[in-house]
């Protein structure tokens, strides 16, 4: 997976490509977007302040690997406060 990101955009701000590899991901060529090896969940316009496994749990809680690799305390918060962030908006 961390071979993939070669020809990631110089320009383009991000977190570590360690991170994104962790995080289950490798570098599409398209942009700034990422997918997962496993759930095949893509994401992009990453920004240096993005946590690639947040993210990556955030988007896609159905991830088996996504859910292997994070904290267990983590996944329930990140879950919790999507929740009450999707709740104030309707």
């Amino acid at each position: 997976r961390q071979a993939s990101f070669a020809t990631w955009p110089a320009n383009s701000p991000c977190p570590s490509i360690d991170a994104f590899a962790h995080a289950g991901f490798f570098y599409t060529n398209q942009t700034t977007m990422v997918t997962c090896f496993y759930c095949d969940g893509c994401l992009q316009n990453w920004s240096r302040t993005d946590h690639p496994l947040i993210e990556h749990v955030r988007w896609f809680p159905h991830c088996a690997y996504a859910k292997h690799v994070c904290d267990r305390n983590l996944f329930r918060r990140i879950q919790y406060i999507k929740r009450t962030q999707q709740g104030s908006f309707m």
